[in-house]
């Protein structure tokens, strides 16, 4: 555990690193953004909130868990 709290900071935080790990979180951030972009637009049409309200919920749960995790690596500013 106190090596992983460094390389969670450099994955999420340290811009001079070009280690493909770095890319794919990235990559993975943004895709997690825009889909949940299209999950709170889809989520205005009723029929499609009601047919998939189990589906959205997981996405949610999912979203948020992941934006927490970011956020506690980030305050943990690689502290050891």
């Amino acid at each position: 555990m106190n090596r992983l709290r460094p390389r969670l900071y450099q994955i999420l935080e340290d811009d001079k690193t070009h280690h493909p790990t770095d890319r794919w979180c990235d990559a993975f951030l943004m895709v997690l953004i825009v889909v949940n972009a299209i999950a709170v637009t889809l989520e205005t049409v009723p029929s499609i909130a009601t047919r998939h309200a189990g589906e959205m919920w997981a996405l949610e749960v999912f979203s948020v868990a992941s934006l927490h995790n970011r956020v506690c690596a980030s305050r943990m500013g690689g502290a050891r």
